[in-house]
C-alpha cells in the first residue's frame, strides 16, 4: 500500500512537471517576443531605404517616448537600452532582436531587425550591450585587470 501511494504522487509530481515546462515554454517563446508585439501594436511602413531583414514600423511622436511605450508596455524589458542624442534614436537590445526607434525624413520609425549586424560589431560604437557576443566567462577582449580607463604607462607622466 505505501508504495503505490509514493508512485501515484511520483506520476502527479511528473505530470505537473511536464505540463509546467510546456505551459512555460509556450508562455515564453510568444508572448516575450518583442518582434510579434511590435508587429500587433505598430502598422508596417515603407521599408525603402533600410536592409531586406529589417521588419519598418510606423509610429508617432518622439522616438524616447515611443521607445518608453514599448519598454514598459511590451512583454519584457530590453536586455541594453541606449540613446543616440545625435541622430535621437533609441536602441533597444532584446535576446533575439535590435529595435530602432527613430525618425527618417519627419517620420517616426521603428525598425526591429535579428542580431546579425549586432553580432558583426556595427553598434559597438554603442558600448557595452551592443558588441558582439562573448562567452560569459571572457573579459570582453580586453586583457589585464584594468577597467580600460587610462592611468600609468610608458609615457604618461607617472612616476
Amino acid at each position: 500500500m505505501e508504495s503505490s501511494k509514493w508512485l501515484k504522487i511520483a506520476i502527479a509530481c511528473l505530470i505537473g512537471a511536464v505540463l509546467t515546462f510546456v505551459l512555460g515554454y509556450a508562455v515564453s517563446s510568444d508572448n516575450t517576443d518583442i518582434s510579434k508585439y511590435i508587429a500587433k501594436t505598430y502598422k508596417k511602413a515603407n521599408a525603402s531605404g533600410f536592409a531586406s531583414d529589417q521588419a519598418v514600423y510606423s509610429c508617432s511622436g518622439e522616438p524616447k517616448k515611443v521607445a518608453n511605450d514599448i519598454v514598459t508596455k511590451g512583454p519584457r524589458r530590453p536586455d541594453a537600452q541606449k540613446e543616440d542624442p545625435k541622430t535621437n534614436t533609441v536602441y533597444l537590445r532584446y535576446p533575439k532582436n535590435l529595435v530602432q526607434v527613430l525618425t527618417k525624413n519627419n517620420q517616426c520609425l521603428i525598425v526591429v531587425e535579428s542580431h546579425k549586424r549586432l553580432n558583426n560589431g556595427t553598434y559597438v560604437f554603442m558600448g557595452p550591450g551592443f558588441g558582439p557576443s562573448s562567452p560569459g566567462s571572457s573579459s570582453g577582449g580586453r586583457s589585464g585587470s584594468g577597467s580600460g580607463g587610462g592611468g600609468g604607462g610608458s609615457g604618461s607622466g607617472v612616476k
